[in-house]
């Protein structure tokens, strides 16, 4: 990608940033979200979008350690604690997962996403009732995906 960015204008790096992760080149992604902590080590964005394209990666485990710092820079982002909570589940750490991801409904509790993985987190524990709970009120609000575990694990 040809584009001169404007020295130290770290919206830039995050718009092409952004558009690499969309063409899932991640690991360039990753390069222009270190330019934006380098110059400002207290932008959030650097922290969530390479923490994203870490996890887009497989790197799970440098991934939660930048939403724990997006975190640290501004708590009330429940994409941050969305994603960390599928990076946990991921992990095998489940109950730390449905702590972000009732962190995440705290915050926005019209996200389906959020629902939905809460809902897979209590499924892996064996909460069926409340990964019922959660997929019917992921559905709800648009994850079509839910009605699949509705349908296997609800009816």
């Amino acid at each position: 990608m040809a584009i001169k960015l404007e020295p130290k204008n770290p919206t830039l790096y995050d718009l092409r940033g952004t558009s690499k992760q969309y063409l899932k080149q991640y690991k360039s992604a990753i390069e222009d979200f270190n330019e934006i902590i380098e110059i400002n080590p207290e932008d959030k964005r650097g922290y969530f979008n390479r923490g994203w394209a870490k996890k887009q990666l497989g790197y799970l485990n440098d991934a939660i350690l930048d939403y724990n710092k997006a975190i640290e820079l501004d708590s009330q982002d429940s994409r941050v604690y969305k994603y960390r909570g599928y990076a946990k589940s991921t992990l095998g750490d489940i109950k730390g997962a449905i702590e972000d991801f009732d962190k995440a409904i705290g915050i926005n509790s019209k996200d389906p996403h959020s629902f939905y993985n809460r809902g897979l987190a209590r499924q892996k524990l064996g909460n069926i009732k409340e990964a019922c709970n959660d997929w019917n009120k992921a559905a709800k609000l648009g994850n079509d995906e839910a009605y699949d575990f509705i349908k296997k694990y609800c009816e």
